[in-house]
Formats: structure tokens, sequence, C-alpha cells
């Protein structure tokens, strides 16, 4: 029987995140994979999420680099610092669950 005072892994995670962005992917990860508590989450499940993040990242890089105008530049930027959070928190989580 679970403890009251004791919250699930993902509603900790959940509560920790700052930016939107980051905790609509990470929730799309979980439902992915049909994961309702983010203690079942892989090692390799995170590791996979991670290499797709970095892929996102090297076409933002790209993107950034022809586009059109200073502040379409800016926008994939933005992205790109997103998405480096977002690389970042899978990180933490790794490093600290799996």
């Amino acid at each position: 029987m679970q403890n009251k005072n004791h919250k699930p892994l993902t509603d900790i995670i959940m509560a920790n995140i700052s930016n939107v962005m980051v905790t609509e992917w990470f929730t799309e990860l979980l439902a992915t994979h049909n994961i309702v508590n983010a203690e079942n989450l892989t090692k390799n499940m995170i590791l996979d999420e991670i290499r797709e993040i970095k892929g996102t990242i090297k076409n933002e890089k790209l993107w950034a680099l022809g586009a059109p105008s200073e502040e379409t530049t800016d926008m994939h930027l933005d992205n790109i610092e997103v998405l480096e959070e977002y690389i970042n928190f899978l990180e933490t989580l790794l490093a600290q669950n799996v």
C-alpha cells in the first residue's frame, strides 16, 4: 500500500519542470511508451529520447543558418535553447533514477 505522504515520481518531476514545453515533451514521452509513472522509464527509453532531441537540435541549427530573417533565426535559436533544457532534464533524470 502506498503511503499517503509519498508522491509518485512523475508528480514530483512535473512539479519541478519550469518550462511548459519540457513538461509537454516529457508527458508525450511517457504517453508514447504507455507509462503512467516515470519510475517505469528505462535507461534505453531516455537515451533514445536524448538522441532524437540531439537530431532535432542539429536540424534547428541548419534552419537557423538558412533563415531568411533575424526574427526567424532567433526563433530557431530559442527552440534550441528549450531543446537543450529538455536534454539537461532527461540527463538529470537518467543520473538520478535509472
